[in-house]
């Protein structure tokens, strides 16, 4: 599954039935306790009026009263049977649903199917409230089934999962149809470049324009770039057959120029369209502002050297100089493409999906060691130290891979920030256990510090002292993140011009679940 097109398919249907499902679960249960409870009053109210109907017909054996009354409580299909029992638990009289939900007296209780339930007779005193015996006159026993509550759930189920299948054959489609709006102009594009690639440029058609808005850009970009280049070939190849003419004595010559000449346009040429097929592969992660941009920089260079070539005409140096401020504008397009890569990367960091990391027991001075073996290369090139004062046995039940990841991003942006400008240093890694349900991660540097007015403005995005310079400013925003949102904890950041700068975390050792949604 190597397209892009299929990834993005699978991954918004696996979202969204993942969310359906979240949904449909928490209804199920909402479902099972509105039918339990429902159930739990039905056989609470039938028991209740038996037990307030029978003390009179059961005191005087007046059976024909009896079924009336248990033969009123059985409409409901809950009700599978009710027997009413004399003091000496003989069967006075009973009514049985039968599989066919059609009632029949019945005297024999084993013949009953479901959740029996049991309560005792009492006839009370009008006056005193109380049974004059205080003895119990019968039992009655009613036989509940749990078969509706089953059938319901099952049913809502099978209406979840067809909802479910339909709203992901719907999305597919438009997912589909829209993706294709995209990946269309893509492909043209694409293939254009193959096809510049393969033939001469004066065999090469020009792409046919599209309604989309930002793709026509492009498009009309790529054509007039091709236009330019086939002028200069044309320009070219009558320069040469000009000199040819002209230097007939000279014929070895200009050979030698024409082939040197032609290998120079041709590495030039192969040169941009590497750059070229190198940016169209990320335009996913670019914004297309960047790519009209660069394109039109382009054109202008091209109107320079047309305007240059007609009023003076063409030289190689004018052509050389002319390639010169070409590659020059690819470079410049390639370094903010490679740019653009660096902070698509520091965003999907910021979004990644948390239920990918794996929770587990690990002891954390293991963890910081495994750690700084990672970014030994990195600091093995410089002349800055990192120490380790962690107590022994401490172990954590959390996710050890983004606890990896904030180690990291604090020892760089010491490396890079803390010790700027400065032969030596020393990254100090402490942790100890605070109460029996936290521990407390100290990294701290000795190194030129942080200045006041901006270490309440660390942890937001995108901050950096070091604008333009190559850093995006994200590193300790996705500390913040991933220690609070994560980890479960918390960061805590303080500093002095010319000491250092501690960074505190204060971390659960036992990670709560919710954490990591």
């Amino acid at each position: 599954m190597r397209s892009v097109r299929t990834k993005l398919i699978v991954l918004f249907v696996v979202v969204m039935t993942l969310t359906l499902g979240s949904f449909g679960v928490y209804a199920q249960f909402r479902l099972l306790n509105e039918l339990e409870t429902r159930f739990a009053q039905m056989k609470e109210g039938t028991v209740s009026r038996l037990k307030i109907n029978l003390p009179v017909p059961l005191f005087n054996f007046d059976l024909e009263n009896i079924e009336q009354i248990i033969r009123s409580e059985m409409p409901p299909l809950e009700v599978r049977a009710i027997y009413v029992l004399s003091s000496q638990d003989r069967v006075m009289a009973g009514i049985l649903r039968g599989q066919d939900n059609a009632l029949r007296p019945s005297k024999v209780m084993t013949e009953a199917q479901g959740e029996p339930m049991f309560a005792d007779i009492y006839r009370v005193s009008p006056t005193t409230g109380v049974a004059p015996s205080g003895l119990a006159e019968g039992r009655v026993v009613v036989y509940f089934s749990r078969d509706l509550i089953n059938r319901a759930l099952l049913s809502d189920i099978a209406r979840r999962m067809g909802e479910v299948l339909l709203v992901d054959l719907l999305l597919v489609l438009v997912l589909t149809l829209s993706l294709r709006m995209v990946f269309g102009p893509l492909g043209q594009l694409r293939d254009a470049l193959f096809d510049l690639a393969r033939h001469d440029t004066e065999d090469a058609e020009e792409l046919p324009d599209i309604q989309t808005q930002e793709f026509s850009e492009v498009i009309k970009g790529f054509n007039q770039t091709q236009r330019k280049l086939k002028q200069v070939i044309r320009r070219r190849s009558a320069a040469e057959s000009e000199a040819r003419a002209a230097a007939a004595r000279t014929a070895e010559a200009i050979v030698l120029l024409k082939s040197t000449q032609s290998e120079l346009i041709k590495a030039g040429r192969l040169a941009a369209l590497g750059r070229l097929v190198a940016g169209i592969a990320h335009q996913l992660n670019t914004p297309i502002g960047n790519s009209i941009m660069a394109i039109s920089v382009l054109s202008d260079r091209l109107k320079e050297f047309q305007a240059i070539t007609s009023e003076k005409g063409l030289s190689r140096s004018r052509f050389e100089a002319f390639l010169v401020s070409i590659n020059t504008a690819i470079d410049l397009a390639t370094r903010g493409l490679a740019r653009s890569a660096s902070l698509v990367a520091s965003f999907k960091q910021i979004a990644v999906d948390q239920t990918t990391f794996q929770r587990q027991v690990f002891d954390l001075k293991q963890l910081v060691s495994e750690s700084l073996v990672i970014l030994h290369p990195m600091l093995a090139v410089t002349p800055y130290q990192v120490e380790i004062s962690i107590d022994e046995g401490l172990r954590m039940d959390s996710y050890p891979e983004p606890l990896q990841q904030v180690l990291s991003h604090i020892i760089t942006n010491a490396v890079i920030h803390g010790f700027e400008g400065r032969k030596q240093g020393l990254i100090h890694i402490q942790a100890q256990a605070s109460g029996k349900d936290f521990l407390i991660l100290l990294i701290r540097d000795d190194g030129v510090g942080i200045a006041e007015e901006n270490l309440a403005r660390i942890f937001d995005p995108f901050f950096t002292t070091k604008l333009g310079q190559g850093d995006s400013g994200l590193g300790l925003y996705i500390v913040h993140n991933t220690v609070e949102q994560i980890l479960g904890g918390k960061v805590d950041v303080s500093s002095r011009i010319g000491e250092g700068t501690e960074f505190k975390l204060t971390l659960p050792l036992l990670s709560s679940e919710t954490s990591a949604e």
